[in-house]
């Protein structure tokens, strides 16, 4: 469904969201705009600046500032940028895959990415990052944001925590560093690179006081909700830790037999994005099991197969 001016929702005084199917944060200050990730395309990107140019005619866009490097947050930055001269800023970590974004298929596939690979679910256009949002300090008029690292996801995850001091609300943009319970549903196993990162992140998120936390992925929640869908998200990686233990009880195990396995037990059928994020992400779940002692690995008749200890 593409962003139109109805997408938009009024969180405080100065600061909303477009609902998408990434959610676009949008603080207002001092006559400008400031969004808080760009969807994928260029042609989600210009949905959100036609909605913008709708409900805030005359102002700005100044900056976007990205939670994340993935294709889906920052995808559209290279139009807006082009479209209205804005910066985009960004962590110093995040830099390098938005100035460089073949670095996200290389990493799920583990090689230089063949073409399919490079299509914008999984290569988003490069965008120059202008401003390192995690080294230089950022205050805005009657707005103050506080940048905030989330791993787990993403190694360059973070959240964006937005005090708005004409009336006093406080709102926790937190990326892709906790899911709503569609996303969890959907995609049973999501995509992460450490999950006991992740973890200790959505804990981070629990002790963080917000009056709203919204997730790139989900619906806004407040202090009464926000600890409910945690545990989810903390009880989802648990129970693939436990499912990946279970299954290697049975044998060893090559990564990708062990993919085979998991998706057979979902249920999943496997086309190429699941196979590559799922089988990147259960690979993920084996380097932080074995760096805790949870599994292990060994080489027979040249393959690498993993057992539960």
């Amino acid at each position: 469904m593409p962003v139109t001016s109805k997408s938009y929702e009024r969180l405080s005084q100065n600061v909303g969201m477009l609902h998408a199917s990434t959610n676009i944060g949008v603080i207002q200050s001092a006559g400008k705009l400031y969004l808080i990730d760009s969807l994928d395309t260029d042609d989600a990107a210009e949905d959100i600046l036609s909605a913008l140019d709708s409900l805030f005619p005359g102002l700005p866009v100044a900056a976007v500032l990205n939670t994340h490097s993935h294709a889906d947050h920052v995808g559209g930055n290279a139009y807006i940028v082009q479209a209205t001269g804005a910066q985009v800023w960004a962590t110093r970590a995040a830099q390098k895959s938005i100035e460089y974004p073949e670095l996200q298929s290389t990493l799920i596939w583990g090689a230089k990415p063949f073409n399919r690979l490079l299509t914008p679910f999984y290569k988003a256009q490069p965008s120059h990052v202008d401003r390192f949002l995690d080294e230089e300090p950022t205050a805005f008029e009657n707005v103050g944001i506080k940048v905030i690292s989330l791993p787990g996801h993403y190694a360059d995850e973070t959240g964006i925590l937005v005090h708005d001091a004409s009336d006093g609300k406080t709102l926790f943009f937190l990326g892709d560093a906790l899911f709503g319970t569609e996303m969890l549903s959907k995609y049973w196993i999501p995509f992460m690179t450490d999950p006991a990162l992740f973890r200790d992140s959505v804990e981070k998120i629990e002790n963080t006081h917000a009056d709203l936390y919204i997730p790139s992925h989900g619906s806004v929640h407040t202090e009464n909700t926000i600890h409910e869908i945690a545990e989810l998200n903390k009880m989802v990686t648990l129970e693939t830790e436990t499912l990946i233990r279970n299954t290697l009880k049975k044998g060893p195990l090559s990564a990708e037999e062990l993919l085979k396995q998991v998706a057979d037990y979902a249920e999943i059928k496997l086309g190429l994005g699941q196979f590559l994020l799922i089988g990147s992400t259960l690979r993920s779940f084996l380097s932080s099991m074995n760096n805790r002692g949870l599994v292990s690995y060994d080489f027979e008749d040249n393959r690498m197969l993993w057992y539960a200890k």
